[in-house]
């Protein structure tokens, strides 16, 4: 819905909280509930996000998804507004138009879940979408965290979550618990804001090597390898 009989002080507050997205001083994480923050984040960030997504995926096509795989399952955390998901749409069209793509759209605020029908109606056939709950903070086996399917996952996306929830996730358990289930060949791509949110995701790709051993192709894209195979 948009922002029609809105008040002033409403749209205010929506913008005020979406004006701390994304920044290097938020790292307990913005509360997404309510009608108008929502109807503000799709209208200020649904085409950057999307486009930023693309940006990555197209640079780094050729070594991220196999061509002609006919079904593609990528895992979007943080992604329940389905903002990054928008992006992959594009990659599926133009590059891989002969495969189905699938992707769950993970997030702790379980209200993004009413809008999974129209992004499904929007993004068309051949790239469907479900919402899952889910919480980074816990490891992978708790109980909000039960419906992950990370083991099927060829491409698995943390876009601006990882560092927002830094200060609730002191020993990244989940991030050892990804890498550690994720099937040999999945592709991790990490995009964070810059500057401070570095010296956390060092310690997130630290956490995955540690249950995991792991090929770095380029700052925060990795390919998670079956020992054996390397």
């Amino acid at each position: 819905g948009g922002k029609k009989g809105l008040s002033k002080t409403a749209v205010a507050e929506a913008r005020q909280r979406s004006s701390l997205l994304s920044t290097s001083s938020d790292k307990t994480g913005v509360s997404f509930a309510g009608n108008n923050f929502q109807a503000e984040y799709y209208a200020s960030k649904f085409s950057l996000r999307g486009q930023l997504v693309y940006a990555i995926l197209h640079d780094l096509r050729r070594s991220v998804l196999v061509n002609g795989q006919k079904d593609v399952h990528i895992s979007s955390f943080g992604g329940g507004p389905g903002t990054d998901a928008a992006g992959l749409v594009w990659i599926q069209r133009e590059f891989h138009p002969n495969s189905t793509f699938h992707c769950d759209l993970y997030d702790y605020e379980k209200s993004w879940k009413k809008y999974t029908k129209t992004l499904g109606e929007l993004f068309g056939s051949e790239m469907t979408v479900a919402f899952l709950p889910c919480d980074v903070t816990e490891p992978l086996a708790s109980e909000i965290n039960r419906n992950a399917n990370v083991e099927i996952s060829d491409l698995i996306l943390f876009f601006y979550v990882c560092h927002e929830t830094s200060s609730r996730s002191p020993t990244l358990q989940f991030y050892s618990d990804i890498a550690a289930q994720a099937k040999p060949g999945a592709v991790v791509i990490i995009a964070d804001v810059k500057g401070r949110s570095g010296v956390h995701l060092a310690l997130v790709q630290k956490a995955m090597a540690s249950s995991r051993k792991v090929s770095w192709r380029a700052p925060w894209c990795s390919e998670l390898l079956d020992p054996v195979l390397i």
